[in-house]
């Protein structure tokens, strides 16, 4: 039997309605956690419904890459392009602090989620 058929769907809040749109319309192809609770369990093929207020997609996970910090993260151009498309690079930091504060920002590991829609 499949480990998929089997195994329940993570869910990932999305908590803007621009992110969704840039991930439904496959602009936007990689999602950045900081590494810590369901995260951490999310592994390469995982199918994860992305959910925003009462919508949701379903992704497939292609690769899962961990960095040190959120500045190593930024730094990767791809991820970053892939990621935070049409945010300015000088911007880019202040984006996560929205979600999520300088302490644990700095105390937590990121990973970089990238996906397909399924």
């Amino acid at each position: 039997m499949n480990r998929k058929s089997v195994k329940s769907r993570v869910r990932v809040h999305i908590r803007r309605s621009e992110s969704y749109s840039l991930i439904l319309s496959g602009i936007k192809s990689a999602e950045v956690r900081l590494l810590k609770g369901i995260i951490c369990g999310i592994k390469v093929g995982d199918m994860v419904y992305m959910i925003h207020h009462d919508k949701k997609i379903c992704i497939e996970i292609l690769e899962i890459k961990v960095f040190s910090s959120l500045k190593e993260m930024l730094e990767n151009i791809l991820i970053r392009n892939m990621a935070l498309p049409g945010i300015e690079d000088s911007k880019c930091e202040r984006y996560y602090e929205q979600f999520y504060g300088k302490e644990q920002i700095e105390r937590n590991k990121v990973v970089a989620l990238v996906f397909k829609i399924h």
